[in-house]
């Protein structure tokens, strides 16, 4: 049985469904900042003969692409649930 989700008067489906809706916005305002992130590292990168891991722009791209794809996990599906918890 469906109960009204705490001082909103709206049923638990429907806050649920907003809950999931807001997540999955920020999930993409996120994401966007990411890529934004992503091009501007690789716009600074002077694409070396030879990159070493410790070059501060290979550490800032691997970083970044790190945190995309956690993002990218922890994204609610469309039921709702996650790939895994962050």
């Amino acid at each position: 049985m469906l109960q009204p989700a705490p001082d909103r008067g709206i049923l638990d489906s429907e806050f649920r469904d907003g809950r999931i809706q807001e997540r999955r916005r920020i999930a993409v305002i996120q994401l966007e900042k990411i890529k934004a992130a992503l091009e501007a590292v690789e716009a600074c990168c002077g694409h070396c003969a030879v990159c070493s891991p410790s070059c501060p722009i290979a550490v800032s791209r691997r970083a970044l692409a790190g945190l995309r794809d956690d993002l990218l996990d922890a994204a609610p599906d469309d039921d709702g649930t996650v790939k895994q918890e962050v």
